[in-house]
């Protein structure tokens, strides 16, 4: 581990090292998978968001796993107050990082777009 992670989830499995986004069912981390050695994303899910809305969510998601275009599903604890679900790591950031900071071009947009109603 590079860095003193903020916390740490499943027994120490997850090191949480900094936040890289939110919205309304919760926040989003950058962590490390000290069991697999690599960056994940892990979703924290707010205490207020219901468990069966964190299992509907990840449900939906592992349906889309190995899909080029969408993030692989890793691990999910659906257990209040602290429930979570581990992601793929994207280093790039959202598409909204990338079009705000203009690190994205109009092709890429449509690829984007394109690639997304294909998953």
């Amino acid at each position: 581990m590079i860095t003193t992670p903020l916390f740490e989830l499943d027994n120490g499995r997850y090191s949480i090292l900094r936040e890289v986004g939110s919205g309304g069912f919760g926040v989003v981390y950058e962590g490390f998978d000290n069991d697999q050695g690599e960056r994940v994303a892990v979703k924290v899910f707010k205490p207020n968001v219901v468990v069966d809305e964190v299992v509907r969510e990840a449900t939906n998601q592992a349906k889309l796993r190995g899909h080029d275009h969408i993030v692989d599903l890793r691990n999910v604890r659906p257990v209040p107050p602290s429930s979570f679900m581990v992601m793929e790591f994207l280093p790039d950031g959202s598409v909204k990082d990338r079009l705000t900071s203009g690190r994205a071009n109009l092709i890429e947009l449509v690829r984007w777009i394109r690639n997304g109603l294909d998953g």
